[in-house]
């Protein structure tokens, strides 16, 4: 199956947040860690909610950009098969 660049660039781009996202999650997690094994301290409510909030933004990102994903692939294949219906109904219009 071969993809146009541009859906790949799309799909990229709209991966990039989700990245970021996962990325500071796992710092946070990692400061978490480190804080409750040097002091063995619990979460304040504060870090507990700012926590929660980050892990329901990166649950909500990744449903929005595989949405997206979906849309793209979709709009893609019926592009190509447009295209081959047209071929097929008059092939002399071959670009």
């Amino acid at each position: 199956m071969n993809l146009d660049p541009g859906i790949v660039a799309v799909v990229m781009i709209f991966s990039i947040p989700l990245v970021a996202i996962i990325g500071g999650l796992g710092l946070e997690a990692l400061k978490v860690m480190k804080k409750s094994k040097g002091l063995d301290q619990q979460l304040t409510s504060e870090e507990t909610a700012t926590l929660q909030e980050l892990h329901r933004l990166a649950l909500q990102m990744e449903k929005r950009i595989e949405a997206l994903e979906t849309l793209i692939m979709d709009r893609s294949q019926q592009t190509e098969s447009s295209w081959s219906e047209k071929l097929q109904r008059e092939p002399w219009r071959n670009p």
